[in-house]
């Protein structure tokens, strides 16, 4: 396996340049010591992804991952925050009186069929 610059932050060790050089073997003992579904797969993966040029060292491509996952998790909170301001909505009209009972899950769907096609024609005019 050709050697890849695999380049951590200073909190993993001291350095002149800010920076440790970890060999690929030391990516994977870590890899292979966390939670990691397939840590192999993911070593390889970061290897390919250095050598491709795509990124310059597995530093860079863990420092992406992990924007990645910054991304999701305030996405999951804006819709989790979106979803809680929708059943508050929810809650108060009921609250209201302001809701229709349905018999069955058919009369359901035959309310929503009805009031999309008033939707649909109100569109089209």
């Amino acid at each position: 396996m050709p050697h890849v610059d695999m380049t951590f932050p200073l909190a993993f060790g001291p350095k002149s340049s800010g920076h440790l050089l970890v060999p690929n073997s030391a990516i994977k003992a870590f890899l292979q010591t966390t939670d990691a579904i397939s840590p192999e797969r993911q070593a390889d993966l970061i290897e390919t992804l250095v050598e491709s040029g795509r990124y310059q060292n597995a530093s860079e491509v863990l420092r992406d991952g992990l924007r990645l996952v910054e991304q999701r998790e305030a996405e999951d909170a804006s819709k989790l925050k979106a979803l809680r301001a929708a059943a508050c909505v929810g809650v108060g009209a009921m609250d209201r009186g302001e809701f229709r009972e349905f018999r069955n899950i058919e009369d359901l769907q035959a309310y929503l069929n009805d009031l999309s096609e008033k939707v649909i024609s109100k569109a089209a005019e």
